[in-house]
C-alpha cells in the first residue's frame, strides 16, 4: 500500500505533516480529515500547538499533490479577487446602466468600495 504525505496548513502559515498509508490518494484524504476532526492533537503544529481553524489539506504521492481539501473559507478568499474584478468590468461597461437596475449598480459599486482598500477606491 502506498505511503501519501498529507500537509495540512492554515493562513497564520502553521502546518504540520502527516503520513499516511492508503490505497489512493482520495482515501488518504478522507483519512487526514478524519484525522484532523477526530484526534488534531497527533499533528505536530509549529509550536505545538493546534490551530484553531484548518484551511487546507493536501496529499503527495512521492512526487506530486494528488487530492486537495480546502476550507470554505479560504475558496472565499482564493475568488474573491476574481470576482471582484469581474464585477468591476460589468459595472464599469458603457451600457451598464441600461444593462442593470440602478440598486444593483449602487450595491456593486459599494461592495467595490468595500474590497478595496481607500487608496484605490478613487
Amino acid at each position: 500500500m502506498p505511503t501519501y504525505t498529507a500537509y495540512f496548513r492554515n493562513d497564520t502559515g502553521q502546518h504540520a505533516e502527516h503520513d499516511i498509508d492508503a490505497a489512493t490518494p482520495e482515501e488518504a484524504l478522507k483519512m487526514a480529515r478524519e484525522l484532523w476532526q477526530h484526534d488534531p492533537y497527533a499533528l505536530e503544529f509549529e509550536e505545538n500547538t493546534r490551530p484553531m481553524q484548518l484551511d487546507e489539506i493536501e496529499i503527495c504521492g512521492e512526487y506530486d499533490a494528488m487530492a486537495l481539501w480546502q476550507s470554505n473559507v479560504l475558496r472565499l478568499r482564493l475568488a474573491a479577487q476574481d470576482l471582484l474584478t469581474v464585477l468591476e468590468a460589468i459595472i464599469d461597461r458603457e451600457d451598464a446602466e441600461s444593462l442593470f437596475a440602478t440598486p444593483v449598480l449602487r450595491q456593486a459599486r459599494a461592495a467595490i468600495a468595500k474590497a478595496r482598500p481607500a487608496d484605490e477606491t478613487g
